[in-house]
């Protein structure tokens, strides 16, 4: 609207008091402007730009013929985000075969990859206006920067403006959510101008005008802005606008037109195309549209002035003329378009409004390497095209196909099913029906129908005989019989057979470039079947020999799926208690998968390399670690991982090195929110484990509360091998609890398993030690189990194994037990084990031992600098001088979790135990009393 702005004061100051606020706290702010279509929204988010400190501006409008083009709005928001490997957040990328177009990332990527580009860009102002008019995908990144912003922390203002609808209040209310903070949000409802300021803004529009007119104006526009604006550029009525638009030469008239059909900014070259005008011809037609405010040029093109004049236009154009428009628009779109998505998407909106043919175009947008942006909603209008269109047609299956794996790669498995089932009908090359087919095999697996998904496979086998075709069928076959019927010797053995295909056929000669990539392909699936029959059948060497080919055949494959292959070796390791190989696995997953954009393979790997290090003895690490893929987690918005439960790890390292109860809680409301029973049982487990272990009998009626529900859900859940191993634990909860008897029932009526003999016996051997004089001697069956878990690398466990060996020891060697407990306070305070090391000290001060701690010298160094990295030194030089975590990150251009696991390791390495220590070191804070003690 320009011009000044009037009567918006409490407004403005609103505003201000919301962004002061993010500023000050480093964290992220909310304005959300509503009201009705003239009252000034976009004039006000002007003036917040114009008055906001920003190092970086982005401003978004949303535009109503593009409410169902994805991330239509976005366009300035994905133009400045750099995923073009040249200068990526995470440095240059490696060359790979597995992506098309990073322009096209999925949305969870781009998401991401938004957000690591601008993590480091200081004050971002992110402005949203006509929101109702935004498509869905444009609201999602948004909302997922906003998280993100208050995840990290960084100071993001994001303005939200638009008339009241569902999608405003919606946007809203799940802003304000997301923030922390009620003072970092304000909500401003534009009400029409008081007549002070009507006047005073129509004299500011027209100086000559006499007060009683100008009252009389504000009057006549109802206190709209817009109106009064309208008003007194015309010196007419409210109505002025359409007695402008009648009295247009025929040129202007057609170039408003076709600026109200299209919707949004266009550029000069882009309507003379459209009109077949010379530019001179277009510039003469503008003209009389700049200079009577219906039209305005702005930096990406001419547009109309305001939505209401829109309107107002679209309604003047004649019904004859509506539909050339709309082709006009649709043909320049799909000429410029490319594989552009969004600009075929928006082609198609034009051609439905002149009701032209769309089957042509909704397969160019099928096999666009940006389809998964369409998302549900394109799914369903790319459906109903291919149902109105003849179905002996070929051009109908080829697009039901590309329906069908749009569907799937979305996680809509019951509409892949059908759209891969019909394009196998409609298909006539045998190849083309065999591919659909086992699509439609995958799909039926997917949803958990074994007798369609065989159909499938035999269907696929009847019509071609290409090798890949038979190998492929074999790979889904045995997927079936692993997962949906579980039988797994079976499966294994199909499995194994199409690998051994696989190899046979990759070795024959002259193979094309196309069938090679094919058998590739086959054979990682082959593979994968084979290692998941393994873990099934619990062979411990046949999963780590597969782990291995799968990841030198991934390696030919692409950067994704060897992420993928090198994550199952992880699982493999981690079946092998090789925990340090399994860790550094996983830490290359997490890394990689970060790099490549991959936000939920990071999360598996992060997970992975979180847990693998708490097994380690190293839980500041996993602590900090576990809190990053939380963070990443959270930004996704918590998406189901069917591997993996993110939040498990960052509970675990709490457990151990931060608020035990406050964990014990976490778990008891994740238990609320897990309808998965593996997830249960293996949530209730943990559990009553800990509660066992660090209240014993106090704690009994919530140990066996957890014990009943757990084995409720380990016969939900079927699976004999988790169901083993609850047991197993079940058992050391009951020994802890004085059930001896009870424990060594449950141990006798259990079968051994196979996968984890060796942790299985000393499990076993560890609760024999808990138990009475009459099952062995306690001393000596316990120092032996900590030898084999020290073997075995699970060193968090072995700081339990020598509390539970001093405990055995106290009645019969008191200076021995203090040496044991002592050893554990070491080795706990080494590992960041919290929890363990303050249990340990307790029993020490019940035995009347002494439990000091050495304490950083005040004489201004301390033993174990030259132990620190040159980060570290930084790191803790800047917190001794009393900077605070935000103010380190800002400095050093890190996060602030690193920031957090930096200190953490400087503290451990110095063995300090909090920031006063570290600061008395140079005599610049006088020391902090000590934290209370958890067990007291």
């Amino acid at each position: 609207m320009g011009g000044i702005l009037v009567g918006r004061a409490a407004e403005m100051a609103a505003i201000r008091a919301a962004t002061d606020a993010g500023a000050a706290s480093g964290r992220p702010s909310v304005v959300a402007i509503s009201g009705p279509a003239g009252l000034g929204k976009s004039r006000l988010v002007e003036e917040v730009c114009g008055a906001a400190r920003a190092d970086l501006l982005i401003s978004l409008v949303g535009y109503e013929p593009e409410r169902s083009v994805p991330f239509g709005a976005a366009r300035p928001l994905l133009a400045a985000t750099r995923t073009d490997g040249g200068d990526h957040p995470h440095g240059s990328r490696t060359d790979r075969t597995d992506r098309t177009d990073e322009r096209w990332l999925e949305p969870v990527r781009l998401f991401e990859a938004t957000h690591q580009s601008f993590r480091h860009s200081g004050r971002v102002l992110l402005t949203l206006d006509d929101v109702q008019w935004m498509d869905e995908s444009s609201i999602a990144l948004c909302h997922y920067l906003l998280r993100a912003a208050e995840a990290e922390p960084s100071v993001l203002t994001l303005v939200i403006a638009g008339r009241p609808a569902p999608v405003l209040s919606e946007l809203t209310d799940s802003a304000s959510r997301a923030l922390g903070d009620p003072d970092r949000f304000a909500s401003i409802e534009l009400e029409p101008l008081e007549q002070d300021a009507g006047v005073e803004l129509v004299m500011s529009l027209a100086p000559r005008t006499p007060p009683d007119r100008a009252a009389e104006l504000w009057a006549l526009a109802g206190g709209s802005p817009f109106w009064m604006t309208a008003i007194s550029r015309s010196g007419s009525t409210a109505a002025s606008t359409m007695a402008r638009l009648r009295r247009l030469e025929p040129d202007a008239s057609r170039l408003l037109a076709l600026l109200a059909v299209g919707g949004r900014p266009v550029a000069e070259a882009a309507l003379a195309r459209q009109l077949e005008w010379p530019t001179a011809r277009l510039q003469q037609a503008a003209e009389p549209l700049f200079s009577t405010g219906l039209a305005t040029l702005g930096d990406e093109g001419l547009q109309v002035a305001h939505d209401l004049i829109r309107a107002a236009a679209t309604r003047e154009i004649p019904e004859d003329l509506r539909p050339r428009l709309h082709r006009m628009v649709a043909s320049d779109l799909e000429d410029r378009a490319g594989d552009d998505v969004r600009s075929l998407r928006a082609a198609m909106e034009h051609r439905q409004a002149a009701s032209d043919p769309t089957l042509d175009l909704a397969l160019r947008i099928v096999v666009s390497p940006g389809r998964r942006w369409l998302g549900p909603d394109g799914v369903r209008d790319m459906a109903a095209i291919s149902d109105a269109a003849d179905l002996l047609d070929p051009r109908t299956a080829v697009l039901d196909g590309g329906i069908a794996a749009l569907a799937a790669d979305l996680g809509d498995h019951a509409t892949a099913f059908d759209r891969f089932a019909r394009a196998s009908e409609g298909h006539l090359d045998p190849i083309a029906k065999a591919r659909t087919a086992l699509g439609a095999a995958r799909a039926a697996h997917a949803i958990g129908s074994a007798t369609e998904a065989h159909a499938y496979v035999d269907r696929a086998r009847s019509v071609a005989d290409a090798p890949w075709i038979g190998i492929e069928a074999m790979a889904v076959e045995a997927a079936i019989l692993l997962w949906t019927e579980h039988r797994t010797a079976d499966g294994l053995t199909i499995g194994r057979a199409a690998a051994d295909a696989a190899h046979r056929a990759l070795e024959m000669p002259d193979l094309a470039s196309e069938a090679l990539a094919s058998l590739q392909n086959t054979l990682l699936a082959a593979l994968r079947a084979v290692f998941d029959g393994a873990m099934q059948s619990e062979d411990v060497p046949e999963m780590e020999r597969v782990a291995n080919e799968m990841i030198e055949v991934a390696r030919g494959i692409g950067i994704e799926a060897y992420l993928r292959a090198l994550h199952d070796g992880a699982v493999a390791c981690v079946h092998q208690a090789r925990h340090q190989e399994a860790a550094r696995r996983f830490l290359e997953v997490w890394d990689g998968a970060r790099r490549e954009t991959l936000p939920i393979l990071a999360v598996e790997g992060g997970t992975g390399a979180s847990l693998a290090m708490l097994r380690l003895g190293r839980v500041t690490e996993a602590s900090a670690l576990a809190a990053e893929v939380v963070a990443l987690y959270d930004r996704m918005g918590r998406p189901q991982i069917h591997r993996i439960r993110p939040l498990r790890a960052l509970r675990a390292s709490a457990l151990s090195g931060g608020d035990w109860r406050a964990a014990v809680d976490a778990l008891e409301q994740d238990l609320l929110d897990e309808a998965d029973p593996h997830y249960r049982l293996s949530t209730h487990q943990m559990l009553f484990v800990w509660l066992s272990r660090v209240g014993a009998g106090a704690m009994l009626d919530a140990v066996d509360r957890h014990l009943v529900a757990g084995r409720a859900a380990v016969g939900a859940a079927g699976c004999p091998r988790c169901g083993a191993e609850f047991e197993i634990r079940a058992a050391e909860a009951l020994a802890r609890t004085g059930r001896h008897a009870g424990a060594a029932h449950v141990l006798g009526t259990l079968q051994p398993m196979r996968t984890v003999r060796p942790l299985e016996h000393a499990y076993r051997r560890w609760i024999a030690g808990l138990g009475a004089e009459a099952t062995g001697d306690p001393v000596a069956i316990l120092s032996e189990v900590l030898t084999e878990l020290t073997a075995l690398d699970y060193r968090l466990e072995g700081i339990w194994l020598r509390i539970d060996l001093a405990r055995a020891l106290e009645g019969r060697d008191r200076a021995r037990a203090i040496d044991e407990y002592r050893s554990a306070v070491a080795v706990a305070g080494l590992a960041g084990a919290r929890t363990e090391q303050l249990l340990a000290d307790q029993a020490l001060r019940r035995l009347g031992a002494r439990t000091w701690r050495r304490r950083a010298s005040r004489s201004g160094s301390v033993r174990g600098l030259e132990r620190l990295t040159a980060r570290e030194i930084e790191i803790a030089r800047a917190a001794a001088e009393g900077d605070s975590n935000p103010e380190i990150a800002e400095r050093l251009f890190l996060s602030r979790r690193t920031v957090e696991h930096h200190l953490s390791t400087i503290l451990r390495k110095l063995e300090l135990r909090n920031r006063t220590e570290l600061a008395s070191i140079d005599g610049l804070r006088a020391e902090a009393p000590a934290p209370a003690e958890p067990f007291d």
